[in-house]
Formats: C-alpha cells, structure tokens, sequence
C-alpha cells in the first residue's frame, strides 16, 4: 500500500512540477534559463508583494513547496524501515529537492530556486515529524498494528512506550525542579 501512495505521489508530483501550466509552466518557445542562488530572496519577493500577486500566488509557491513534499516525508519511512531518522529524510528531502530543480534548469520548465529547496526539503523534514507524531500516538494507545510499522512483538511495544513515558516523565521533573530552584 504504502509503496502504490508513493507512486501516486510520485506521478502528481512529477505532473505539478513540470508540466502544469497553472504553475508558471511557459510554453516551449518562451522557455529561458531562470535560476535565483540567493536564499530567502524569493520568499520575501512573494511576501512583499503578495498583495499585487494575490493569494494564490503566494499559496502555491510558499506553503505549496512545503506541501508538496510532505508526503515524501511521511511515505518513505512506511516503504523503507532504515529511513527512520529525521535527518535522512532531511538528506533524502533535499536530493530529490535538488534533482527536480536541476531538471526544472536543464530543460528550462520553471526555475532553480535555492528558496524551493529550502522550502522542499522543509516540507519533508515536517511530514516526517508527522509521521513520527502519529507513530507515537499509536503507540501510546495501543493501536499500533504489528508488523506494519515495526516488526516489534507486543511486548516490545509495551517495553518502548515504557520506555518513552519514563523519559518524559524524568524531563518533566527535571523542568520543575529547574523552575523551582530559580525561585
């Protein structure tokens, strides 16, 4: 299942990013080298002038680059086990980031944007912290299903929500006795 969302993902991304003519996508004759190598330029461009782009101008082109790629984020740890670190969805985020912006360059469909794969590659790193929220809560409920997220038996999952809650516990109480101690 998780591989056939991924594929789904894949295509519509694919289809958003270079072939949409919604998004800025010229025609073939008017297609120039663009790029912009210095970050947060764009974004601010958007921003100050949102009111002269309007909304959706500045909707798909901020939060869309974020969005866009939080499936990345939430999908891969479900297909590949090992990719159950934030900072290789992080890496894994900014490589397909940097991949489509050098295919967006090379054929000259849209633009290279430094401000996009920060955006991008912000956009994976926040839906891994969604897919890590609902690992925890599913563990902390009980509702995990066995096998599907991880391999560990039920006791295993009991041990580490244990484990879990013991450490956040032990935060908590560090965090009083530091607010108590400056009083």
């Amino acid at each position: 299942m998780g591989i056939l969302l991924f594929v789904i993902y894949i295509i519509f991304l694919v289809y958003f990013l270079f072939f949409s003519e919604e998004y800025g996508r010229a025609a073939e004759a008017q297609r120039v080298y663009r790029y912009n190598l210095i970050p947060f330029v764009e974004i601010r461009r958007f921003w100050i002038y949102r009111e002269q782009l309007g909304t959706f101008a500045v909707f798909s082109n901020i939060f869309g680059n974020v969005i866009g790629f939080l499936p990345f984020g939430f999908i891969i740890p479900v297909i590949f086990r090992r990719m159950n670190s934030g900072f290789l969805i992080c890496v894994s985020g900014f490589i397909l980031s940097l991949t489509v912006e050098v295919i967006q360059l090379v054929t000259k469909v849209g633009c290279f944007d430094v401000d996009d794969m920060i955006l991008n590659t912000l956009g994976a790193t926040l839906g891994y912290v969604l897919f890590s929220s609902v690992i925890i809560l599913l563990l902390f409920t009980g509702n995990i299903p066995r096998g599907v997220f991880c391999e560990q038996s039920s006791q295993k999952t009991r041990e580490l929500r244990r484990e879990i809650m013991q450490s956040m516990i032990s935060v908590h109480r560090e965090a009083c006795y530091c607010e108590r101690s400056e009083q």
